[in-house]
């Protein structure tokens, strides 16, 4: 009777897994370490002199609050005045590179690499790069890269996120919190940015001053959709996604813990 011939392909070397999971680990990071972007907003919200026009949440846009001069929109007599405008500005550009650094590390080694993997990672990385312009470029000094910036961000971050999200959900890498999968959380972060993204451009094209139409609300759901949902995913898959792999690796080179008892093993034998 013939002899089961062993696989013959090389359990994953210790220090390529290493440095697969160092890079997916600093994805992971980069991606969680957005929260400062959202504790800067807050912080600049509450520096707002509300003596004078108090910020509102459903007329001024987040961009406001990286507005460098203080004065009264054209047109619509908002007046804005951000205190903490640097720190919002310095925020904006800190917070794209971080999208940048986790668009091209999440998921490496974990998640199959294919072209519309690699469509989903450009699309997220250029919304990083939107992100850095809008920093670096204030609405109030240079408005038309400031719009292009925006743009970037929101159409192609949301569409890269959402194109994630779909891939997650049908790759092997599942991690899951409580019985939902990874990858349906981030389909929903991108399709509610989808659709906050498609409600804000069809304020702006209405002819209407968005800012008595909602929308600063409706923009606050199409960027903090992409936000939270990186910094979801991001503090899951760092905090699960290592020991599941770290299981996998472990089961590759055969290791078993001291005190794993498996059906299979041989029992010791009991002396009288």
């Amino acid at each position: 009777m013939p002899h089961p011939v062993a696989d013959p392909t090389p359990p994953p070397h210790p220090r390529r897994w290493h440095r697969r999971l160092s890079r997916h680990t600093m994805g992971c990071l980069a991606w969680l370490l957005q929260l400062q972007f959202l504790v800067v907003n807050v912080i600049a919200q509450l520096a707002w002199p509300h003596d004078t026009a108090p910020y509102s949440l459903m007329s001024n846009a987040v961009s406001d609050l990286a507005a460098v001069s203080c004065g009264t929109v054209a047109g619509s007599g908002v007046y804005i005045c951000s205190p903490l405008h640097v720190l919002m500005n310095v925020s904006l550009v800190t917070n794209g590179i971080l999208m940048l650094v986790g668009a091209l590390s999440f998921g490496v080694g974990h998640l199959t690499e294919t072209t519309r993997l690699t469509t989903a990672r450009a699309l997220l990385a250029l919304a990083g790069a939107g992100t850095v312009i809008v920093g670096l470029a204030p609405e109030d000094v240079a408005l038309v890269p400031h719009v292009v910036g925006a743009g970037m961000m929101m159409v192609l971050g949301n569409l890269g996120f959402l194109l994630l999200g779909l891939l997650m959900r049908g790759d092997d890498w599942q991690l899951r919190v409580g019985r939902t999968r990874l990858g349906s959380i981030v389909t929903f972060f991108g399709v509610a940015g989808v659709v906050g993204t498609v409600a804000l451009a069809s304020i702006l094209l209405s002819g209407y001053d968005g800012r008595y139409l909602g929308g600063g609300a409706v923009e606050r759901v199409s960027i903090f959709s992409l936000v939270f949902g990186e910094i979801v995913a991001g503090f899951v898959a760092l905090t699960l996604g290592p020991w599941r792999q770290r299981r996998r690796h472990h089961s590759a080179l055969g290791y078993r813990r001291p005190n794993e008892v498996h059906d299979t093993d041989e029992q010791p034998a009991h002396t009288a």
